[in-house]
C-alpha cells in the first residue's frame, strides 16, 4: 500500500469506528425521541377514546331516560299551547268539557279573533286565529271568552268550571259572574278564560 503504514491504518480505523459510534448514538437518540413522541400520541389517542366511550355511554343513558320519560315530556309540552294551534285545542277541549258536564257551549271568542260558533252536534268550528311566527320561547296568556247556555244547573256549572281548571292544556277562569235563579239553577254571563301559550 502506497504511503499507508500500520499506524495510519489504525488511525483511519479508529476514526471510522468513532464515526460509526457517533452515528449509532445519534440514530438511537432520534429513534428513541420518535418512539417517545409516538407513545405520547398513542397515550393521548387512548385517553380520547376512553373519554369518547364515556361520552357515548352518557349519551346512551340520556337517550334511554328520555325514552322512558316520553309520556311526561309530552304531558309537559301539552300544558302550554302552541301559538299556531292553541285555538283549535281550546275549542275542542272546552266543547268536550261542556258535553261531559252537561253545559251547552254557545260560542267561543278569542281576543282579536272572530267568534267560533260550535256546531249543533258538539263539533267545534275553527276560528280564523292569527298564525304569527314568534322567535321568543316565553309563555304568554291569551284571553278567551266563552258563552254558555243560561240559566243552567249549578252542579253542571261547577263541573264545567272544574273541568276547565283541571284541563291538560293550562286554562284558568279569570272571570265568572252568576246569579241565583229558580231551584238549583244559576244565570251566568260570559266566562273569561286565560290560556297559556308559547309565543
Amino acid at each position: 500500500m502506497n504511503g499507508m503504514t500500520a499506524q495510519r491504518l489504525r488511525i483511519v480505523l479508529f476514526v471510522v469506528m468513532v464515526l460509526i459510534m457517533v452515528a449509532a448514538v445519534a440514530g438511537f437518540t432520534i429513534v428513541q425521541k420518535n418512539l417517545a413522541n409516538y407513545a405520547t400520541s398513542i397515550s393521548k389517542l387512548n385517553a380520547d377514546a376512553q373519554s369518547g366511550d364515556k361520552d357515548i355511554k352518557t349519551l346512551q343513558g340520556l337517550k334511554s331516560r328520555l325514552a322512558a320519560e316520553q309520556d311526561l315530556i309530552l304531558k309537559t309540552r301539552a300544558v302550554v299551547g302552541d301559538a299556531s294551534t292553541y285555538a283549535d285545542t281550546v275549542i275542542s277541549d272546552i266543547s268536550l268539557i261542556g258535553a261531559k258536564s252537561g253545559v251547552p257551549v254557545k260560542s267561543i271568542t278569542f281576543a282579536g279573533d272572530t267568534v267560533a260558533e260550535t256546531a249543533p252536534q258538539g263539533v267545534p268550528s275553527t276560528p280564523s286565529a292569527s298564525t304569527k311566527t314568534f322567535s321568543s320561547s316565553t309563555v304568554t296568556k291569551k284571553t278567551v271568552t266563552v258563552s254558555i247556555q243560561s240559566p243552567l244547573s249549578y252542579t253542571s256549572l261547577m263541573k264545567f268550571l272544574a273541568g276547565i281548571e283541571s284541563n291538560e292544556l293550562r286554562m284558568h277562569i279569570a272571570r265568572v259572574a252568576m246569579t241565583k235563579d229558580k231551584d238549583n239553577d244559576v244565570a251566568t254571563q260570559d266566562l273569561t278564560i286565560e290560556v297559556y301559550v308559547r309565543k
